[in-house]
């Protein structure tokens, strides 16, 4: 098994090569422009990264991952959920959430309250035209686990 890692900051590709070391290939780059060709990958993880992402960038994100999967490849994505949510758990984990994003800074809680605004990932995944073969609904409402194909 190949390995591979994309990030846009020099600082997280730093930390990642050192962990990491020779066990996985680590590139500088922007997941909305993957220099890696056609069908490349089997599988594509994107781990509580999407909701971060100007609106723009989460369709181009999910655009480039479909193109570098293979035909029977497949796409896993963890992130919020836009709910319901169950109650009370739900809703005290809701307030986590939305204090740990608005500590990450105004950008990021603008993304973040964006991406719940207009459902999370479902519109984004019927866009993208891709199907969706298992969704997941965990932390009482707050999360998603959805595996992707083609």
């Amino acid at each position: 098994c190949e390995v591979y890692g994309i990030d846009a900051s020099p600082t997280m590709v730093n930390c990642s090569q050192k962990k990491l070391g020779s066990v996985a290939n680590i590139h500088l780059e922007n997941a909305s422009q993957m220099s890696f060709p056609d069908e490349s990958f089997d599988l594509v993880t994107l781990v509580f990264t999407i909701h971060e992402m100007h609106p723009a960038m989460r369709k181009a994100v999910l655009k480039e991952c479909k193109r570098v999967i293979k035909e029977d490849g497949r796409i896993l994505i963890i992130d919020y959920h836009a709910g319901p949510l169950s109650f009370p758990l739900g809703w005290v984990w809701k307030l986590v959430i939305l204090s740990a994003e608005k500590f990450a800074g105004r950008e990021h809680y603008m993304n973040y309250q964006d991406y719940i605004a207009t459902m999370g990932l479902i519109p984004l995944i019927a866009e993208q035209n891709l199907n969706m073969y298992t969704e997941w609904i965990r932390g009482d409402g707050n999360t998603a686990i959805y595996l992707l194909g083609k």
